[in-house]
């Protein structure tokens, strides 16, 4: 299919909740290779396709992923243009989907669809896609730790543990201690507990002795058995 072609035909799933229903992940390498593939397409043309899709999958965990994962390793596609889509689906709210007043439930429904929020599961992935694709890890810890609105920031907070994790090494250790301990102060109990795990492992068992006290019963009991141990 021609690129016009295919600009017309994605248009057509502007509404459509979730882009990807009846679509198998073994399919996902020929989409890819056709959008990138696209005769006199820019980069940036073909961001912003891979972006419209990927904010249309809502509920389809594993084609995503692997569309942005199949998308991130394509050698035809510049690192430069595969960061500009992780931070692109990174972006905040559109204001379309803040502001219901004065549209009626169809048409709110329609801003709604057709300006659509990225998927959380994929904001912690594009994340730990950074430094991946060639982006300073030390630049996305300071860019995006404690970020996010309310909607957002467990996810990118939780891909900030991910990039952590992975690019430790990499970094100050002073700069890795004052990040695991803004994290552990985090709002939720899932990125907090994913702080501290990573904390016990790159550092010591005594660095997890405050989660004994933390507010989640959850997080309590994953420090006791991991002290036991």
């Amino acid at each position: 299919m021609q690129g016009e072609a295919l600009s017309q035909a994605l248009e057509l799933l502007t509404y459509e909740r979730d882009v990807f229903v009846g679509l198998r992940t073994g399919d996902i390498p020929s989409l890819v290779d056709a959008l990138i593939g696209q005769p006199g397409w820019t980069a940036e043309e073909i961001v912003r396709w891979l972006r419209f899709l990927l904010m249309r999958a809502e509920y389809a965990f594993e084609p995503a992923k692997a569309l942005l994962k199949t998308a991130m390793t394509h050698p035809d596609l510049p690192d430069e243009a595969k960061q500009g889509l992780c931070h692109q689906l990174l972006r905040e709210k559109s204001p379309l989907r803040l502001s219901p007043f004065g549209l009626g439930r169809e048409a709110f429904v329609r801003s709604m669809r057709a300006n659509p929020l990225t998927p959380k599961f994929l904001m912690r992935h594009a994340i730990a896609w950074l430094p991946e694709v060639g982006a300073d890890p030390q630049e996305v810890v300071r860019q995006y730790l404690g970020s996010g609105t309310q909607y957002t920031r467990d996810a990118i907070n939780a891909g900030v543990a991910d990039v952590i994790a992975a690019h430790h090494g990499e970094m100050p250790e002073e700069l890795v201690r004052e990040v695991l301990r803004q994290g552990v102060a985090h709002p939720a109990w899932a990125v907090r507990k994913a702080f501290y795990a990573i904390g016990l492992e790159i550092l010591e068992s005594d660095f997890i002795r405050p989660a004994l006290e933390d507010p989640s019963k959850k997080v309590r009991r994953w420090a006791e058995k991991q002290l036991r141990n």
